[in-house]
C-alpha cells in the first residue's frame, strides 16, 4: 500500500504540472491564434508534423529505454546512472546527426513537402534544438524511473515557460504579424528552450552520491547493456519511425485531399488549423492527467513483471483502467453538453462548438489507449504495439486519401475515429490477454455513461457561460454531481477502497502494538 500511496502522490504531481503545461499551452494557441490566425496554425501545424518525424528518429524509443533500464538496474541492486549515461550518449549522438540531415534538407522540405519555401529559416532553427531534446529525453526517462516526479514536471514547466516567453518576446518586439515571422519566432523558442532545458535537467541531477560505489552490484557488461537497449528501443523506434512518416505524409495529405473536396488553399489550411489547432486542444486537455498516469505505470508494471508478481500487474492494471474509463466517460458527456460553453469561453465565439461535439465522443477512446499504451511498454508488450501503431498510421493514410476527397471535413473526422476505435480495441484486447483481466462493463462502462449523461442533463438549464471562471465553476458543478452519482452507484468503491483500506489497517497496526507488547 505504500507503493499505492506513493503512485497516488507521484500521478498528482505529474497530473498538476501537465494540467498546468497543458492550460499555459491553450492560451499560447489562443494568443498565436488571434495574433497570426487559422491558416497560419494550420501551416505551423504542417511544419510541426516534419519535425516531430525527425524527433522521432533522433530519440524515439530512449526516453522508454532509460525508464526501464534504470528501474530493472535499480531491481537488481546495480548502479542505475550507468545506464542513462549509455541512453543519454546513444541520444546526442542520433540527435546531431538527425540534426544535420534536417538542417541541410530543410530548403527542399519546405518548398517541396509543405509547400511553404518561408518555412525553411523556421526549419533550421528547429534542427539545432534536436540534440539536447534527445539527452533531455533520456534524463526525463531516468527521473522517472526513480520516481522524481518533481524534478521532471519542474524542467518540463521550465522548458514551456521559457519557450512562451523567447516566442511572445520576438514577435511583440522584433517581428511583423505575419506567418513566416511567426513560424521562426516559434521555432526560434523551442530551440532556446531545449538547451535551456537540459542545462536545467542537468543541473539539478548533479546530487551528492549517496552510496558509494562498492555498495552497488556490478552491473551488466557494456555489450549486454547495449543488446537490452536495443531489444527495447528497435520495435519501439521502428513502429513510431515508420508511423511518424505515416504521420507526416497524412498531415501534408490533408491539405491537398481537402483542396480536392473543393476548398481553396487558405480555408484548407484553416480548417485544418481549426481542428488541429483549436478543438482538439481543448477536448484533450484533461488527459494530462491520464499521460502522468500512463508514465507511472511504465516502471511500476516493469517492476511487478521482473519480479513475476502477477497479481500486483491485474491490481493495477484493472484499477487504471476502471479510472480512466469513468474519468473520459464524464468529459466526453461534459464536452457534448457544454460544447457552446468551452468555445465561447476559450475562442470568444461558438464557431468550433459543432466540431468539439463531433469529437467529443473520441475522448474514451484516445484517453484508454494512452493508458493502456503505458501497461503495455511497462509489461514488455512493445512489438505488439508496433504492429498496432503501424495499422493505425497506415489505415489513416488510406482513410485520408479515400474519405476526404469525398466527405471534405467529415471525412477527416471519420478517419479518426476508425482509425483510433481499431487501435483502442487492439490494445485493450492485447492487455486484457497479457495481464489476465476481467472488466465489469456495467460498473466502468454503463453505469458511469448514465451518472454522466444525468449530471450534464441536471446542468444544462444553467446560464451559458461566456468567461473560463464562469466555465470552470459550471463545470465543476457537473464535476461534483458526476461524482457524487458515481459513490452512490458503488463504481468508486473498488478504485479509492484499495488506496484506503491500506493506510487505515497500518494505523490500526500501529495503535495496538503497544498493547500487544504489554501482554
Amino acid at each position: 500500500m505504500q507503493k499505492a500511496a506513493r503512485m497516488l502522490r507521484d500521478t498528482a504531481v505529474l497530473s498538476g504540472a501537465a494540467l498546468a503545461m497543458r492550460g499555459i499551452s491553450l492560451g499560447f494557441n489562443v494568443y498565436l491564434t488571434r495574433r497570426l490566425g487559422a491558416a497560419a496554425l494550420g501551416l505551423y501545424g504542417l511544419m510541426s508534423s516534419v519535425y516531430g518525424f525527425s524527433i522521432t528518429l533522433s530519440c524515439s524509443g530512449v526516453r522508454l529505454a532509460a525508464t526501464r533500464l534504470t528501474t530493472e538496474a535499480m531491481s537488481r541492486g546495480e548502479n542505475p546512472r550507468r545506464p542513462f549515461l549509455f541512453c543519454a550518449l546513444w541520444g546526442l549522438v542520433a540527435g546531431m546527426l538527425v540534426g544535420i540531415g534536417l538542417f541541410l534538407l530543410s530548403d527542399r522540405v519546405a518548398g517541396s513537402g509543405i509547400g511553404e519555401p518561408a518555412a525553411a529559416p523556421a526549419l533550421r532553427l528547429l534542427a539545432l534544438g534536436l540534440p539536447p531534446l534527445a539527452v533531455s529525453s533520456a534524463m526525463r526517462g531516468f527521473f522517472l524511473a526513480r520516481r522524481q516526479t518533481a524534478r521532471q514536471s519542474a524542467v518540463d514547466l521550465f522548458e514551456l515557460l521559457f519557450q512562451i516567453a523567447a516566442t511572445a518576446l520576438a514577435l511583440e518586439c522584433f517581428l511583423p504579424a505575419d506567418a513566416p515571422s511567426g513560424l521562426w519566432a516559434v521555432a526560434l523558442g523551442s530551440c532556446l528552450s531545449e538547451y535551456a532545458s537540459v542545462v536545467l535537467a542537468l543541473a539539478i541531477n548533479r546530487s551528492p552520491r549517496r552510496h558509494r560505489r562498492n555498495s552497488y552490484k556490478p552491473g551488466q557488461p557494456l555489450p549486454a547493456l547495449a543488446r537490452q537497449f536495443v531489444r527495447i528501443v528497435a520495435p519501439t523506434a521502428g513502429s513510431a519511425l515508420f508511423c511518424s512518416l505515416l504521420r507526416t505524409l497524412e498531415q501534408l495529405l490533408i491539405p491537398v485531399a481537402l483542396r480536392r473536396s473543393g476548398f481553396g488553399a487558405e480555408s484548407a489550411l484553416a480548417s485544418l488549423g481549426r481542428v488541429s489547432g483549436m478543438v482538439l486542444p481543448v477536448l484533450y486537455f484533461p488527459s494530462a492527467v491520464l499521460t502522468a498516469l500512463s508514465s507511472l505505470l511504465v516502471p511500476e508494471l516493469t517492476e511487478a513483471f521482473v519480479r513475476g508478481h502477477r497479481r500486483t500487474i491485474r491490481r493495477v492494471a484493472g484499477r487504471a483502467l476502471t479510472g480512466t474509463a469513468i474519468f473520459s466517460i464524464g468529459l466526453a458527456a461534459m464536452a457534448i453538453g457544454f460544447a457552446n460553453d468551452l468555445s465561447l469561453s476559450v475562442y470568444g465565439s461558438a464557431e468550433t462548438a459543432l466540431l468539439m461535439r463531433v469529437f467529443a465522443p473520441l475522448i474514451p477512446l484516445v484517453y484508454l489507449d494512452s493508458v493502456v499504451d503505458g501497461m503495455l511498454k511497462g509489461l514488455d508488450e512493445q512489438f505488439r504495439q508496433m504492429l498496432y501503431s503501424l495499422l493505425d498510421a497506415a489505415l489513416s493514410l488510406c482513410l485520408v486519401w479515400l474519405l476526404i476527397p469525398r466527405w471534405a471535413l467529415m471525412g477527416y473526422v471519420a478517419t479518426i475515429f476508425i482509425a483510433k476505435s481499431i487501435n483502442a480495441i487492439l490494445s485493450l484486447a492485447r492487455l486484457v490477454r497479457t495481464a489476465t483481466l476481467e472488466i465489469d462493463l456495467w460498473r466502468a462502462g454503463l453505469l458511469p455513461l448514465l451518472c454522466a449523461a444525468g449530471s450534464v442533463a441536471f446542468c444544462l438549464p444553467l446560464p451559458t457561460a461566456e468567461s473560463l471562471p464562469a466555465l470552470l465553476l459550471k463545470l465543476s458543478a457537473c464535476g461534483g454531481l458526476y461524482l457524487g452519482l458515481l459513490a452512490l452507484t458503488g463504481c468508486l468503491s473498488g478504485l479509492v477502497g484499495g488506496l484506503v483500506a491500506g493506510p487505515v489497517q497500518k494505523m490500526r497496526r500501529s495503535a495496538d502494538k503497544p498493547y500487544m507488547d504489554m501482554l
